[in-house]
């Protein structure tokens, strides 16, 4: 019987048949792209869009048919090695095949100390199951968290085209309109953006296909582009659990992460709201605007602008509701080869009547304002850039190199210094050194007074045909910022952080190419499990199929 197994596995390892494609292996590419810094989320979410629709490239040059990417990340999407594997996949699956069902199924099973203590009270067992099947135009999903019983959520989408620039999606959606100050918008890794940069790129909606508590609407939404107009609306409605104030009967905040565990848990109040948004744009060579706004239990309107010319980049974008005003504006000069100044100017106001949706602050305004310069001279680079947020200065420096070792490999490293008026210095050091079959990356960071206060992240990728990740992290109690990595699991990437004594391991193994996945997480926090914890081992397996 061993050796039966046995012979099945290697014979479905060798078969390329089986290597359909799903997001999971699609971010293989994009997600270590959006770390490093390369690719945009957005032009991540073009390229899985494309790779989801048409299958894996033929030919690497096939690229170049994704429209919204830019120049340089073709380039680098071209010569990257798994986008060259993926080719010969493509010209392997031109059958009927490679447009069937795929679909994925993953286990979670929470042990431990941890586990049996937060366990305690809960309907459930310690096993939890998250099931996804997807066609080419939908998805469907269906979840149940460890501690629940039966299927705690169940959604999924349909999308399709009606005509010539008209595309419509039924069920869970996202929106991307604006900026986020009238429409809130979900786009993962958007925290990790430089303040320099301009803000969230105006898109179409995206079909959800996850139960994990991200924030989504469900209904429908239609678009309708050409050339130079953009016209979108989307109507939600959904039940969402809620806090109510008992004296003025107003909802104060919308719980997301759908976890219905224990009594308390399953007791929650819950509110149907509908809301319908829209949004109208044109775009000209060098200017867009945009007239957006949001009409349910409070009605927002709002006014975009954004314009590129030459040395100057600017996006302003306000709001404005029953009780208030909310404004984000972003501004870019590049005066100089290498020298460029910038400004941030943000309003979010408590009152505004969505803010429960994913908009947070810890104060009703924010500015942020400075320049720098970089120097780039072969495989060195310079950056030092220079804020004054709140009325206090702070600076940054980071300095990368990249270089060819003549025992092998490339080994990239970086050093960033960031520092405050009052004195308080942040260190963040970080090795990468990448040989053929192995990956190396180490990082620490330094801040606050105490020597303990130092953070640690050490990574191995095996670059086998079955990829091999083990990564262990560490922080320090007077940490002044956090340490996080973006690590592969098997329900699939996630970022972990650290900014105390807490401590993490992880391990993800792919037994098989893009179908079955093994990964392990381990916890030891700094006394007991930290709140939204469910417990300190964790075991996942995820398998793929069509």
């Amino acid at each position: 019987m061993v050796k039966q197994l046995f012979f099945i596995l290697f014979y479905i390892t060798q078969s390329h048949v089986f290597l359909s494609q799903s997001q999971q292996a699609i971010n293989k590419l994009i997600i270590p792209a959006i770390e490093d810094g390369w690719m945009e989320v957005y032009e991540g979410e073009y390229i899985s869009k494309h790779l989801l629709q048409y299958g894996w490239p033929v030919v690497a040059e096939e690229a170049w048919d994704i429209y919204g990417v830019r120049e340089e990340v073709i380039v680098k999407v071209i010569q990257h090695d798994r986008w060259g594997g993926w080719c010969s996949w493509g010209r392997e699956s031109l059958t009927p095949e490679s447009k069937a069902i795929s679909w994925n199924v993953a286990g979670v099973g929470d042990f431990g100390p941890g586990a049996a203590t937060n366990l305690e009270g809960f309907e459930g067992g310690r096993t939890g199951l998250i099931t996804r099947v997807k066609g080419l135009n939908w998805g469907i999903v269906a979840e149940r968290d460890a501690g629940e019983v039966g299927v705690d959520y169940l959604g999924g989408y349909y999308q399709s085209r009606l005509g010539e620039g008209v595309n419509f999606i039924i069920g869970d959606h996202r929106v991307h309109w604006g900026s986020g100050s009238t429409v809130f918008r979900y786009d993962p890794f958007q925290s990790m953006r430089a303040p320099h940069n301009l803000g969230q790129t105006s898109r179409d909606f995206s079909g959800v296909n996850t139960g994990d508590g991200t924030p989504s609407r469900r209904g429908f939404a239609v678009s309708k582009t050409n050339k130079n107009w953009w016209i979108y609306t989307s109507f939600d409605t959904k039940k969402r659990e809620c806090v109510i104030d008992t004296t003025t009967g107003e909802i104060t905040s919308i719980y997301s992460s759908g976890l219905h565990r224990t009594e308390v848990e399953r007791s929650r109040l819950e509110v149907r709201q509908s809301r319908l948004a829209w949004s109208v744009f044109h775009k000209g060579e060098q200017t867009m605007l945009g007239v957006l706004g949001e009409v349910g239990p409070g009605n927002v309107v709002g006014l975009l602008v954004r314009r590129e010319k030459n040395a100057l980049s600017y996006e302003s974008e306000i709001s404005i509701f029953k009780g208030g005003v909310s404004i984000k504006n972003r501004a870019v000069l590049a005066s100089g080869k290498n020298i460029f100044v910038f400004a941030s100017i943000d309003k979010h106001n408590l009152k505004h009547p969505y803010r429960m949706y994913g908009e947070q602050s810890n104060s009703d305004s924010s500015w942020v304002g400075g320049g720098g310069f970089f120097i780039i001279e072969n495989n060195k680079k310079l950056v030092v850039k220079y804020e004054m947020k709140h009325g206090e200065l702070n600076f940054r420096s980071t300095l990368s190199w990249d270089s060819e070792l003549e025992i092998g490999g490339e080994l990239q490293t970086r050093i960033q210094i960031k520092g405050a008026y009052d004195g308080a210095v942040e260190l963040l050091a970080r090795l990468k050194w990448d040989l053929p079959f192995v990956k190396f990356t180490g990082e620490l960071i330094k801040s606050g007074n105490d020597f303990a206060s130092i953070g640690r992240a050490f990574r191995v990728d095996i670059k086998n045909e079955r990829t091999l990740t083990v990564a262990v992290m560490n922080g320090g109690d007077d940490m002044l910022g956090r340490l996080c990595q973006l690590l592969p699991t098997a329900r699939g990437y996630r970022l972990f952080s650290v900014g105390d004594s807490t401590s993490r391991a992880i391990i993800t193994w792919e037994v098989i190419v893009d179908r079955l996945v093994i990964s392990f997480e381990k916890v030891w926090p700094k006394s007991t499990v930290h709140e939204g914890e469910l417990s300190s081992q964790r075991i996942s397996i995820r398998f793929e199929g069509r």
